[in-house]
């Protein structure tokens, strides 16, 4: 969807430019994601062992890390996105697409590693079909929909704009249901206290 959407908006030069995108974006995850295994086995042990205290902490933690690489990443990606560019290609026009489109695409993606370290969260805790509905919220659940809609009305900037848009309605969503999955931990906290 995203690469026809391109070719029809802004030709091949958009569709180099979301391989460049696509790469930078991929290595930021991916290293959140590392700290998602890292800590995943972290939450399962003492969920199973009734420290909910320590599974907060743990969390928590797990989330700034989260927070601080997709944070640096968008950072990097509004200030320096020439930068980025030249260090995929020499081509300018390329160059010059991919700054226009990493400025509009990455504009919330400071707050990805929240997202992501969540659904390991859900995962820890067995709660594997709240794990799967936050992989797919922001990809497709809101993504494809902005990709209907925004493109026919910004056109290029519409494909670019459908990423940060998607990301901030993933994001929400997200808290919502973390809000919730901690109160729920803190009830089951305030049980096992009474109980022992």
């Amino acid at each position: 969807m995203v690469n026809n959407l391109l070719l029809k908006y802004g030709g091949d030069t958009a569709v180099g430019a979301i391989g460049i995108f696509a790469t930078y974006t991929g290595l930021l995850c991916m290293t959140v994601v590392g700290v998602c295994q890292g800590v995943q086995p972290i939450l399962g042990y003492n969920y199973g062992a009734l420290q909910f205290d320590r599974l907060r902490k743990a969390f928590w933690m797990s989330v700034g890390v989260g927070l601080g690489i997709t944070t640096f990443g968008a950072a990097v990606a509004e200030i320096f996105p020439g930068w980025i560019a030249m260090a995929f290609t020499n081509d300018e026009s390329l160059i010059e697409m991919t700054r226009h489109a990493l400025r509009l695409s990455c504009m919330a993606f400071w707050f990805i590693g929240f997202q992501i370290i969540s659904t390991t969260l859900f995962q820890s805790l067995g709660m594997a079909g709240k794990s799967i509905f936050v992989s797919l919220v922001r990809q497709v659940i809101f993504f494809v929909p902005m990709l209907l809609i925004l493109p026919p009305i910004y056109g290029l900037d519409g494909v670019w704009l459908s990423f940060p848009t998607s990301d901030i309605f993933a994001v929400s969503t997200v808290v919502t249901m973390v809000w919730l999955q901690m109160r729920q931990l803190r009830r089951m906290e305030q049980q096992h206290n009474i109980c022992n």
